[in-house]
């Protein structure tokens, strides 16, 4: 979503070899989404950008003032007229 700023972590591989190494049947969907961002990038408050990072990070600690103004950064860096536009995965696990 805002390039890569840490070392790459593929959780979705992980999760697909372990159903596939305990005999499950894996199938990706991979798709694109969008967030508006806008407001965040407008607003003083640091709590909306906060709760982003947290979201963004999949954490639920909430970020030292200065990692979110540099988070803050990299948003505004990337965003396209208030939106920021991201891919996903949909892992679907079956027998």
């Amino acid at each position: 979503m805002i390039e890569q700023v840490y070392p790459e972590f593929n959780y979705s591989e992980y999760i697909q070899n372990y159903y596939n190494k305990n005999g499950f049947k894996v199938r990706v969907a991979k798709f694109k989404m969008r967030i508006f961002v806008g407001d965040i990038i407008t607003n003083k408050n640091v709590y909306d950008l906060g709760n982003f990072f947290k979201f963004i990070h999949n954490t639920d600690n909430f970020p030292k003032k200065e990692d979110a103004l540099k988070f803050l950064e990299r948003i505004k860096k990337f965003q396209k007229k208030g939106y920021l536009d991201f891919k996903d995965e949909l892992i679907i696990v079956s027998k």
